[in-house]
């Protein structure tokens, strides 16, 4: 089973720290980001093949990705492998688990951000599977996560860009259960740590990520337990990853956002209490 597992939060830089882990060499993660074995029901053989969902299309792709460099000669019968077992294979506690089978020495972990919605049900169940992992949770500013949140699904499809849906259509998109929960941290991490001790848990902050990487990498390095001298921090930890493209927040809807969120901002404060929630905090009142 994974060493560790980071729960997210989505649109927190979790694109970054998969991209960076990934080019460690004392650290193996899986070639897909977000296998999402512990949020997801189990998928049968036909849905694997032919369905539609998000995970089963990215399993495809890769299978047929590996076969097509291995025809070239550019990919391991081991990178095949796991591209078979991925897609192919019946979801299990022994699918999961061999996903890591990776050789000795080598510290491994899976990042998904929707395991930080889960609720203690769910969290108790990852905990009998992997009770000495360690537990990352990268935050955001609430209103900056849900503006980039709803940025990206509005960038999808057809609908190319948010500036071009109604403030209507965003606003509910904005206070659905399902994507509020992201920017939910207290309650999320309260379902966390109802079974992982603190010491544990490790909160890591946007800001840090963005005004120093390659300091906040190695306390991320340190905290999943990875000896590093800064000699073997990837040449491009200062990049941004999978950024957006900044979508400006219309002036008529900062206020909207900021309702939505500062109960939340305000609890957030109370836990932390430090440079990073008080400006949250500040920045936030002063759009209601």
């Amino acid at each position: 089973m994974p060493d560790f597992l980071c729960i997210g939060a989505q649109k927190a830089g979790t694109t970054w720290l998969h991209t960076n882990l990934d080019a460690h060499t004392g650290v193996w993660m899986p070639p897909i980001k977000e296998i999402h074995y512990f949020d997801h029901e189990p998928i049968g053989l036909a849905a694997r093949l032919v369905g539609r969902s998000r995970q089963a299309a990215k399993a495809r792709a890769l299978l047929r990705r590996r076969i097509a460099q291995a025809l070239r000669g550019g990919a391991s019968r081991e990178e095949i492998a796991w591209a078979a077992r991925y897609c192919l294979l019946r979801r299990s506690d022994h699918w999961y688990e061999s996903l890591f089978r990776v050789r000795s020495g080598l510290v491994t972990g899976e990042i998904c951000p929707g395991y930080a919605n889960l609720d203690e049900e769910g969290v108790a169940r990852v905990y009998r599977q992997l009770p000495n992992a360690r537990v990352l949770y990268l935050i955001r500013n609430p209103v900056e996560r849900a503006w980039s949140a709803l940025a990206m699904h509005f960038r999808k499809g057809r609908r190319k860009g948010i500036s071009r849906v109604s403030l209507e259509e965003v606003e509910e998109r904005l206070l659905r259960p399902k994507n509020s929960r992201h920017g939910e941290y207290t309650r999320n991490l309260a379902a966390w740590e109802s079974c992982y001790p603190r010491e544990n848990v490790f909160v890591v902050f946007f800001d840090d990520l963005r005004s120093e990487p390659r300091a906040t990498f190695r306390r991320i390095l340190d905290a999943i337990g990875v000896e590093s001298d800064g000699s073997e921090i990837p040449p491009e930890v200062d990049r941004g990853r999978n950024t957006g493209r900044g979508e400006a927040i219309p002036p008529g809807f900062e206020c909207v956002l900021a309702r939505a969120v500062i109960d939340e901002t305000r609890r957030l404060d109370a836990r932390f209490g430090n440079e990073h929630t008080k400006r949250w905090l500040e920045t936030t009142e002063a759009m209601l």
